[in-house]
Order: structure tokens, then sequence, then C-alpha cells
């Protein structure tokens, strides 16, 4: 017979728990603007649905755009709001207007100069890069506020005019090369960010691009545009040019010689305050929990629905519609769609017993009762246990497509038994998973499913086949035939197209002894039943075999809530060795975010170290003295403490943000610690003695110091206290730069001075002595 059917199917779509819907996918190319393609969707959507008839329309239940959009307002917003913060701290340290005018344009200059920059080098505008620009917004401004500061100090000084020009001229070259050595110190620093690998390199690369852009800005600036600004503003003014320290910032300051003053006296005392500094951030970092990054809240979520694998498509379609219908009843969700099984195409071919259930939230604003998206899981994982035969796990679409790309599973981590034998790999599997089960911190832990699969097997005998004159090829096809049927053609109407499937009767799909009661005909023209051609029998078989290296594996996969990744990990690891339950030949290998989080550090581990040792060797070339250049490098690890004790107090977790926070410390340190030398070194030059040149050098260069640290400070504390999408990503970042500029600015405004004196009276004795043993030698 011919008659027009449906196909077969293999998936549903159902909305809000309610009503199947038809579902399709949309995906940009590669290098392609998101927001970009989206927008343009959005018209193109809009033209088709004014065509279609009434009740049908085409409506977007997953939009990045919208996650786009809301993470870029994150991060303009804090870049708004320390603009103004930077802006307003200018103005009050400088207590000159024309002066602060000068250091506030260099924000809007640098910042557009890193764009362009980024848009000729194809760097996306996104959250990331824009967090990159948020870093270098206190950082901006202290190349001009060291120039400006040293030009005010030169116009300060009565002369003529032309005598005035050549003074500022002067000024501006005497600090150029520490204002050019500063920024590539920035630039050196973030140097590791650009050999990180392919998954994370992605991820950072454009921010630390961002970060080297900007400060390039900053730099021509300074050098070109600043002095001439300053002329411009201040001509035939030099009372106001000059314009010193207002009164807070004069106390201050005498409150900060007479601190440095007892500080010098007792270098001991400081010491002893240095040692337990560090020992307290060395303890508190190994305390530290470890993971790749903070998890972004994407504001959609995502419920994975598990069952057995014999289960028809109406028995998931019933529970996935149960799973959505209680999940449309909390009241921070906008709406649900379950996507069950495959579709005709898609990026993903699941199995029908597999069901994937998108959440998507209200904006916050209207969120009742929840104060993170963590609260919404906890509160959907509660309401769904009661389930039975079901497992259930949660992720997030971005979250969950990065898991499938480190791990090849949608978990953050990935515990692969390896082996030859599939029993003893289940066996061993299903013993891990119960170990891993006691661990503090597991959620969605269940075991890769590679058996239960209920298979119809149709064993041909090669004997019988012979006797009849058959082969099997021939054979298999008419069973083919009879169970699935053979697509031999289409048929078109207008622009319709429908497959013609030939299939035998459907009893034979249905009955086993139907089947086995099929005729084969014979090349002598007879006819004999398949039964006595083979064994048709029902048995329960492995549905999937995994291979990594060719070799067989089978996973156990878990998420990570209420605690960080990396310790999870060390701790399940431990447990698992522990339980000596791999026997020889089989091994369990750990992978997930985990193993990207260990790339990153091992890399890392190698780069910084090297990047350290080119900023030294940049410092004994600005210096031309090694003992100088370790001074200033001695600022690092105290620079460390703040960030460290920061992430403890906030409860962040080392991360690769977090990472990047300490390399941009790196850079801040450094350079206000060259400052600082510099002018030490440069009084010195003048005739000056050693005490009266590190107090002057240290009263001269406090404001500078000071409004750098509290500029970088305000310019990030926006991102501190943000609580928009993405704002996860960058506050541990901000954090370790802001607290830990607190114990960098503290060493560089006491220890470095300290240092610098003890230093320098150990070189000159020394040398004295040196000099005192060669007139010895030489007048006998």
């Amino acid at each position: 017979t011919v008659s027009f059917g449906q196909a077969f199917r293999r998936g549903v779509a159902i909305l809000d728990g309610e009503r199947e819907v038809v579902l399709g996918g949309i995906y940009k190319l590669h290098r392609a603007n998101s927001f970009e393609v989206i927008r343009g969707l959005h018209e193109r959507i809009k033209e088709i649905n004014s065509t279609l008839p009434e009740g049908v329309q085409i409506v977007s239940y997953y939009d990045q755009s919208e996650l786009v959009s809301s993470s870029i307002r994150t991060v303009s917003s804090a870049l708004i709001l320390g603009l103004i913060l930077v802006s307003v701290v200018a103005f009050l340290f400088l207590g000159n207007l024309r002066n602060a005018l000068i250091m506030v344009c260099s924000l809007p200059f640098a910042m557009l100069f890193g764009v362009i920059l980024m848009e000729r080098m194809g760097f996306p505008g996104d959250l990331i890069s824009f967090g990159g620009m948020a870093i270098a917004l206190g950082m901006i401004i202290d190349a001009t506020i060291i120039m400006v500061e040293k030009l005010q100090t030169a116009a300060g000084q009565p002369s003529k005019e032309r005598e005035s020009e050549n003074a500022i001229l002067k000024a501006a070259q005497e600090v150029g090369r520490p204002i050019v050595f500063a920024v590539a110190v920035i630039a050196v620093v973030f140097l590791p960010i650009f050999t990180l690998g392919e998954i994370e390199g992605k991820m950072f690369k454009p921010l630390a691009f961002a970060v080297v852009a900007t400060m390039g800005g900053s730099l021509l600036y300074a050098l070109l545009i600043a002095p001439i600004f300053f002329r411009l503003l201040h001509r035939m003014d030099h009372k106001r040019a000059g314009h010193g320290p207002g009164k807070i910032l004069s106390r201050i300051l005498d409150r900060y010689e007479a601190m440095l003053n007892r500080t010098l006296k007792h270098p001991f005392a400081l010491v002893s305050v240095l040692l337990v500094l560090l020992m307290t951030g060395a303890l508190g970092f190994m305390r530290l929990g470890r993971e790749f990054s903070p998890t972004l809240q994407e504001g959609t979520i995502n419920c994975y629905v598990y069952m057995n694998p014999n289960v028809s498509l109406d028995e998931i379609k019933a529970v996935c519609s149960d799973v959505s219908k209680i999940a449309s009843g909390v009241p921070e969700v906008k709406n649900v769609i379950a996507d069950i099984g495959y579709g005709e195409v898609g990026p993903h071919m699941h199995h029908t017993n597999y069901g994937c259930i998108t959440i998507t939230l209200k904006p916050r604003r209207f969120w009742s009762r929840a104060r993170n998206q963590q609260e919404v899981v906890a509160v959907l994982e509660q309401r769904l246990k009661g389930f039975l035969g079901v497992s259930i796990g949660f992720s997030q679409p971005i979250a969950h497509e990065l898991d499938g790309l480190i791990a090849g599973s949608g978990a953050q981590v990935v515990m692969k038994v390896f082996g030859d034998d599939m029993d003893e790999l289940k066996a061993l599997a299903v013993e891990v998973e119960h170990i891993v089960a006691e661990v503090d911190g597991v959620a969605d832990l269940r075991v890769e499913q590679t058996d239960g699969q209920t298979q119809l097997q149709v064993i041909l005998n090669s004997t019988q086949l012979a006797r009849y004159g058959l082969n099997k090829h021939e054979v298999q096809s008419v069973v083919h035939q009879a169970l699935t049927g053979d697509v031999v053609g289409d048929v078109f109407e207008g622009e319709m197209t429908s497959r013609i499937l030939v299939r035998l009767d459907k009893r034979y799909q249905e009955d086993r002894e139907a089947l086995g009661n099929l005729l084969i005909l014979t090349p002598s023209g007879s006819h004999v039943p398949l039964s006595s051609l083979a064994e048709i029998k029902t048995v329960t078989g492995l549905r999937q075999i995994s291979r990594e290296n060719t070799q067989r594996y089978i996973s156990v996969q878990c998420n990570v809530r209420g605690r960080d990744v990396g310790t999870f990990v060390r701790d399940a690891q431990a447990a698992v060795d522990k339980a000596e339950v791999l026997p020889p030949g089989y091994r369990v290998a750990w992978g997930g975010q985990f193993e990207l989080q260990q790339a990153a550090n091992r890399r890392l581990a190698f780069v910084i170290p090297v990047t350290l040792v080119l900023v030294l060797s940049m410092l004994y070339g600005l210096f031309g003295s090694l003992r100088l250049a370790l001074l200033i490098m001695l600022n690092v690890p105290l620079a460390l403490v703040g960030g460290v004790l920061a992430l403890a107090a906030f409860g962040e977790n080392v991360s690769i943000p977090s990472s990047i926070g300490f390399i941009a410390l790196f850079g801040i340190a450094l350079t206000d610690g060259v400052v600082l030398i510099s002018r030490f070194e440069r009084l010195r030059q003048e005739g000056t003695g050693l005490l009266e040149a590190v107090i002057s050098g240290c009263r001269s260069k406090f404001r500078p110091v000071l409004m750098t640290t509290v500029t970088t400070a305000l310019g990030l504390l926006p991102l501190i206290i943000a609580t928009g999408t993405g704002s996860e990503v960058q506050r541990p970042l901000a954090i370790v730069v802001v607290f830990g500029l607190a114990t960098s600015t503290v060493i560089t405004l006491f220890v470095i001075p300290a240092a610098y004196i003890w230093i320098e009276k150990k070189w000159e004795h020394r040398l004295q002595s040196e000099e005192s043993g060669s007139v010895k030698t030489g007048n006998p």
C-alpha cells in the first residue's frame, strides 16, 4: 500500500510543559559579531512573522544578545563610575582645575586609542576586553600624574616666559624616561597572558591586549600632549601653574613625613612586621581555593534529564513536561522549553532518553526571593527531588558548551576510568561514583550510560546461508526493509519535499515471531523463513563505547557547588587513591575545568618567573645597578600580601582573573618603586646627602605615588561592588589590585626608603673599605 505518514520521531520540544513547538537553532559564523548577527536576526524574524498565518509566529526562547548587553552594561557602568571617581580625586589632590583637566583628558584619549587598536587587530569589544579597560582606567592617569607633577613644579619657579618654556621642556625630558619605563613594565608583566593556551587564551588575551593598547595611548598622551596642553592652559600664569597641595593633603604629607622619620629610626621593627605579613600571606595563599574562572551567571539555567535507555519518547516527554511545569512555578522563571532527543537537524544528536530543559530567568529586578542564580538552582533541586528513576543535573548554556569543549562532557569535573574490559570498567566506574559521592561539594553526580539498551539481534548462520546460496548482504537488506525501511527517492510538491520510504508490513517490527517467519527469496526461486537462516533474540547490550587515543573508558561526571573545583578535585583524588579500587591495567584520568586550570597554572608558573627576570633586566638597564633593581623587585612579593588576604576575606578563589590581578599589581608596584628610586638617585647626583635625599624625595613624590594608588583603586572599586551580569568574573581581579595596592603603597612609601638607606650605607661602607685596602696596599 502507498500512504502518507510521518517520519519516525526521535525528538520533541515542549513550551512551558504544556504544548509542543517546533524548535530551531541559529548559529553565527566564526569571527562574526554575536550582537550584530542577533540584531539582524530579530529584524528578519519580524519581517517573517508579518507574513505568517494567524496563530503562528517565530519567537526566541534563548537569546545571547541579552547576556552580551547585560554584561557590557555592567562593565560600562563600572567604567563610567570609575571615570567620575578618578576625575574627582584628581581635582581634590591637585587643588587645580586646569591640571586636573589635563589629567582627566588622558582617560578618553587613551581609551579611544585602545579601542582603535583593538578594532584594527580584530579583538572584539566584549565583557573581557572592556574589563581590561577597567583595569587600565586607574593606571592610564598615572603617567600623566607624574608628568603634570613635574611640569607644575618647574612652572612654579619665577622666570621669564622663554625661560619657563625651557624649564617645562627640561622637566618633561627629565621624567620622560621613567614614564616610558613604567609603561613598558606594565606591558611586559602582561606578556604571560599572551602565552595561555587555546581556550583560556581566547578568553583572556583580549583583556591583556586592551590593557597594553590603552596604556600605549596613555604614554602617547603623557609624553606629547600633556606638556602642550599644560603650556596652553598655564601661559603667563605661573602662580596657578605651580599651585601646591591643598591644606588636607599638606596635613597628610606632614603626618607621613613624621611617620617616615620614626620608621627610619627603627628599621628592625619594620623588618619584623614585614616578615609577619609575608608569613601570613603565604599561609593565606595556601588555604585559598582554586578554580579556572568564577562562574558567569548567565541568567539562563539548563536542567538535564536522564532516564533508562529503554524509555519511549512519550515516557520521557511526560517527565520533562512535569519538570517544566514545576520549573515554571518558580517566581524567578520567565519561560521554560524542553528539548528531548534530537530533531532532523542540529549540532547535538542525543538519545531519546535525554532531555535538556532551558529555563530562562526574569531580570533580577523582578526576582522576589532568590538573591542569586545559585539560590534559584537550589529551589529547583528541592522541588524536583520526587522523580524516581530520573537523574537530573543543572548547568548553564555557555558553561555547558565550555565544559564539553574542555573534556567532551558537559560537567565541571570528569573522571575517566580507562581499561580494556567493559564489564570491569562499569564496575570500577560505579565504585568511583560511590567514593566521590562522599566528597563535600559534589553535585549532579552520574556515571556515563554505556549499557542497558535493549537490542534485537539477528545473528546470521553462515552454513545455512551457503546451503541456500545466499550472502549476508542480501539477507541484511531484507531485514533492514522490514525493521526500518529504505529511502528510495523524493516526491516534490512545490517547495515541499517528501521522502519515499519502502518498508515491509508493520507486524515485522512489533512481533519477533512474525519477523522469524519473514520469507527470504533464494537464488533458486524458493522462499525460506528468516528463522532458518538466523538466530533472533532480544538482549540487553552496550549502547556506546567511548575511546580516547584508542583506549576504552567510562566517565564519571559531576559538578561542584558550595566550594571551589580545585580543592574538590584534590579531595576526590585523595579519596579514590586511598580506596585502592583500581586493578593493574586500569587508571583514572581527571579532566574538566580542573584540567584547564592546571594547564594554565603550569604555563604561568614557567612564564611569570621568566617575565620577572626580564623586568629585573630592564631595571638594571635603567639604573645600572643590580642592588637597586633587586630593591625595587622587593615590592613584588610584599605587594601580593594584600591581594591574598583580600581574596580570603571576600571568599574568592585563586583563578585566572585573580592571577591577572596579581600580574597587574606587579606592574603598578614596580612603577611606583621606580618613581621613588629615580628621585632619590637624581637628588644624590645633585649633591644631596643620603638621608636628606630620601626624605626630600619621599616628600616630593608622596602626592604622585598616593594619587596613582587612589586613582587606580577607585577606578576598579565599581567592579568590586557591581552586581550585574559578568561582575563575577571581574570581581576577583579588582579585589586583588585594589587591596594589593594598600600593602604596595605602604611598602613603596616606608619600606623602600628604609631599605634604600640601609643598602646604600652598606654599599658606601664596602667602597670605603676597598679604597682603604687599596691605599694600604699602595703604601707599604
